[in-house]
């Protein structure tokens, strides 16, 4: 795993829209160099667990892919046994996979959990409504959207609940080590995760892998921010610096249907 690079040189690619004094001030993000990484790191504050009850486990064959996918479901197993996301399986269970289009027209590998997800116990911490968290940013004047690098599979599987994952293509037999999309209670895990890092932190809101930091003054923004990206290293996470947005008045982020969403 390689270190993101932040050098003064970079920054302000990212940073163009403040003053130079402010950009100066957003460079405290060179404190915490492992909060940006190229793959993701796991945390080290919880673990998510598959609860089945006595269902007996399911076993499904291969799904049918063209060559053209085939090659990029490849491609998309070998980035997860190579960054230590799934390893070689022989578990009882067995579910298909399948790539499903992401809005830039790239493909999401995905297991098809429905079977499992049918089975499996479920979690109802609440979810926090996307209005209810535009509400409290309000008319902030300041605000700094952070995203989490491919945010679930920063959540380390149990023992258990990477054997139900286990997951078959035309060329493999594996199961995920992390936490896998497409799974039932995956948010609130994942809510449940940054519930307790960030915690009692004010003027920080969360929903899901987006973490939105707001203020009136640029002084609690610093202070806020620090607090924010401190806890953030402190639980071995990682941020994806391309998609941060930091000090904007106005930033976007999506809800479940994929709908992008601001602070006006």
């Amino acid at each position: 795993m390689n270190t993101v690079d932040l050098p003064d040189a970079t920054l302000p690619a990212y940073l163009s829209y403040l003053s130079e004094e402010h950009r100066n001030d957003i460079k405290l993000i060179n404190k915490y160099p492992t909060l940006f990484n190229d793959v993701p790191s796991q945390t080290n504050v919880l673990v998510h667990d598959i609860n089945v009850g006595q269902s007996t486990p399911i076993k499904q064959h291969t799904y049918r892919v063209n060559p053209c996918k085939h090659q990029v479901m490849r491609e998309k197993v070998e980035y997860l046994v190579r960054n230590g996301f799934a390893v070689a399986s022989q578990s009882p269970w067995s579910l298909p996979c399948i790539l499903v289009p992401k809005s830039d027209g790239s493909l999401r590998f995905c297991t098809d959990f429905r079977k499992v997800n049918s089975a499996t116990k479920a979690d109802s911490i609440p979810i926090p409504r996307v209005e209810d968290c535009v509400d409290r940013v309000g008319s902030s004047r300041y605000v700094t959207k952070l995203d989490l690098l491919k945010g679930y599979w920063q959540v380390p599987s149990t023992p258990r609940a990477s054997e139900i994952s286990a997951f078959v293509t035309p060329d493999a037999f594996m199961q995920y080590t992390a936490m896998a999309f497409g799974m039932r209670n995956t948010p609130a895990t994942f809510h449940r995760l940054m519930q307790t890092v960030l915690s009692e932190i004010e003027n920080c809101e969360v929903y899901l892998d987006d973490v939105v930091v707001y203020s009136m003054s640029w002084e609690d923004h610093l202070s806020t921010l620090n607090s924010v990206l401190k806890r953030l290293a402190e639980a071995s996470l990682t941020l994806n610096l391309s998609k941060c947005e930091f000090a904007k008045a106005v930033v976007t982020y999506q809800n479940w249907s994929g709908k992008a969403r601001s602070n006006l």
